[in-house]
């Protein structure tokens, strides 16, 4: 029974609560809404839109939210939309305290904005002038027309500073400036060239600065200018004018004639075709072994024709020449003469077949001797050659000598040292003497010497042999040939003291000896896959050497033939190598130690002497070994054989070294 009533008082005093609650609220809301009243006003106030609209926000601890039937008239936050009528609008206040609330409205007449006189001012930007618009502020107005301006498409107005383009529709409530924007218009020059080849055409902008294209070209014909249509004045091109323009091509046919040359036995001269009245040059004289040229002439004329202007006709000119004997001293051999001496000082020689009516058979002892020429040119009349007629022609590169030749005496080149002899023979006749070359390489059956790239080769059997190289390149490749041609040799001191860096050599070759002796620059070289010798002296001297892959195939090293190599590091034999000949890798300074393959035989007399080795290895297949072959270093000689075979020269080590 207590219980129940306790939950009675409980409820009872809730109920009492609620209604003081109730009351406290509609006294609260009456004592708010008589606020508002007298905020209004009776019948509702004027609102100066151009001031800001401030509403309360509460009244003690009543809070107020208003919300407005057109908020286009009047925004509660401040901000009000532009009018220039009077507006009635019903503002609406909702009051709120503890979850209790009372709407109340209010009508509210809007006082609209004053209309002021405004002006629209134009800056036409170098456009016709546009007059100013005035007209009061919401105004309705009119876009005016659109401005002119030589060469440019007119785009709108812009207010100042904007990107937007202005509307117009109603005037502002401001003084505005308007800025016209303008597009430059670009017109178009086309070109026809009237069989000539194309010209692009030139787009450009009113009074842009353009240029005269590249003329266009027309076989056999002179351009003369670009011209308009029916125009005989030609176009300047300087301004782009305010319109689009072809022009037109106009040519003028050129006459041509021709100049040939008969040389008369000389080399041959190309023809001269050139427009009538051009300049024309003097060809490159023609030669003739034996003979001087004395100039071009007409037939019948003892006038040498002047090159200067194109004659209007074809001309055909003859070479008129004389016995070229400057220089060149004669004796007779009735009924013959034979050269005995030169002291000209033209380099390259031409020995004539004939002299004062009587053919040149023979050249006498020293005819030549200690002489510059770079080449001399014997006739097929020559059958003698005395001894030393050549002696020390240190210039002296090459030389042909006929097959009529039958005799030649000793020492005929000897001191010649840049020579190359190649010989019309197909072998050396029997009254040649033996030592009738000096020493300097040589070719039989030769008719004639080609050249590619400073590279000169003779063609034997669909093949190429390497004689000499005249070229400056520092990297060169033979893998694929010259000429066309696969390379089967490369000739005797061919690339002698030449500045190559490197070289790449045709897989199947053969390379003879003094090849690239004394190419000091010399760093690399690919030998061919197939080599089985390297022939003596063939990279003596190469400085530059540091190391190099012999083919697996070599089975002989010749004397000489890495001789002074001072950069050689280190070289790997191959399993196949039988002999290392006499100083085959003497003074090579830098090459420290070698293992020889298991298959060598034998060493040659001071093969490695002074070659900087600490190391050697010597397989017990090794049965010949020559004297000194690694004196004077100080070489650790590891040797499998347990004693001296008798194939070793007994001073093989010369100061002795260290035998293991």
């Amino acid at each position: 029974m207590a219980k129940k009533s306790c939950i009675f008082i409980f409820f009872l005093a809730l109920f009492f609560f609620a209604a003081c609650e109730s009351k406290k609220a509609e006294k609260l809301f009456n004592e708010a809404e008589s606020y508002l009243d007298d905020y209004f006003g009776e019948g509702g106030a004027y609102v100066n839109i151009q001031t800001n609209i401030v509403l309360p926000g509460n009244y003690g601890e009543v809070a107020f939210t208003w919300s407005v039937d057109k908020p286009e008239a009047i925004a509660l936050d401040g901000k009000v939309t532009r009018t220039y009528e009077d507006q009635e609008v019903i503002l609406t206040c909702v009051m709120e305290y503890r979850e209790k609330t009372r709407e109340v409205k209010y009508r509210v007449t809007v006082k609209g904005l004053e209309r002021l006189e405004r002006i629209i001012y134009f800056d036409s930007q170098g456009g016709s002038e546009v007059p100013n618009i005035t007209a009061k502020a919401g105004d309705s107005i009119s876009k005016p027309e659109d401005p002119e301006r030589e060469g440019y498409r007119f785009l709108g107005w812009f207010i100042l500073g904007s990107d937007e383009e202005f509307v117009f529709e109603e005037m502002p409530d401001m003084d505005l400036a308007l800025r016209a924007k303008w597009e430059k218009i670009l017109y178009t020059i086309s070109f026809e060239s009237a069989g000539g080849s194309p010209v692009d055409a030139i787009r450009a902008g009113l009074n842009d600065d353009i240029s005269s294209p590249e003329n266009p070209v027309r076989e056999d014909y002179r351009f003369l200018g670009w011209y308009e249509e029916g125009s005989d004045k030609e176009f300047i091109f300087y301004k782009m004018p305010a319109r689009d323009i072809t022009l037109y091509a106009r040519w003028e046919e050129i006459i041509y004639h021709t100049i040939s040359f008969e040389s008369e036995g000389g080399s041959e001269v190309e023809s001269i075709t050139a427009e009538v009245g051009s300049t024309i040059l003097r060809p490159v004289d023609p030669e003739c072994a034996g003979y001087s040229f004395i100039g071009w002439f007409e037939e019948g004329s003892d006038e040498e024709f002047v090159f200067h202007l194109m004659p209007e006709r074809d001309v055909v000119l003859y070479a008129r020449w004389e016995l070229c004997t400057e220089g060149l001293e004669f004796v007779p051999n009735f009924p013959f003469y034979e050269v005995a001496g030169y002291s000209g000082t033209a380099t390259e020689v031409h020995i004539p077949s004939k002299y004062m009516g009587y053919t040149v058979t023979g050249i006498r002892h020293f005819a030549f001797g200690n002489s510059a020429i770079t080449s001399v040119s014997i006739p097929a009349t020559v059958n003698e050659i005395d001894s030393l007629a050549f002696k020390n022609c240190k210039s002296l590169e090459s030389i042909h000598i006929p097959a009529s030749v039958e005799n030649i005496g000793v020492e005929v080149f000897e001191g010649c040292d840049k020579l190359f002899i190649y010989v019309e023979a197909p072998a050396e006749p029997e009254g040649w003497e033996e030592d009738w070359h000096g020493g300097r390489p040589r070719y039989f059956g030769v008719d004639e010497v080609k050249e590619e790239a400073g590279i000169y080769y003779l063609v034997q059997e669909g093949a190429a042999t390497v004689t000499r190289y005249a070229g400056s390149a520092e990297i060169l490749d033979l893998s694929a040939g010259v000429g066309g041609l696969p390379i089967a040799k490369i000739g005797e001191r061919s690339f002698e003291n030449s500045a190559l860096k490197k070289i790449v050599l045709p897989e199947a070759g053969e390379i003879a000896a003094y090849a690239f002796a004394n190419s000091e620059q010399l760093a690399e070289v690919i030998l061919p896959r197939n080599l089985t010798v390297l022939e003596k002296y063939v990279f003596s001297g190469c400085k530059s050497l540091r190391e190099i892959a012999l083919p697996e195939g070599l089975k002989s090293i010749e004397k000489y033939a890495f001789y002074s190599c001072e950069s050689l590091e280190s070289i790997a034999f191959p399993e196949n190598l039988e002999a290392i000949a006499a100083y085959a890798f003497s003074r090579c300074f830098g090459l420290i130690e070698v293992v020889f393959p298991k298959n060598l035989a034998s060493l040659g007399q001071e093969a490695f002497y002074k070659a900087g080795l600490l190391r050697a290895y010597i397989p017990a297949s090794v049965t010949t070994i020559g004297d000194s072959v690694f004196g004077p270093s100080p070489t650790y000689i590891y040797a499998e054989t347990p004693e001296k075979p008798e194939g070793w020269d007994e001073e093989w080590r010369y100061l002795g070294g260290f035998v293991f």
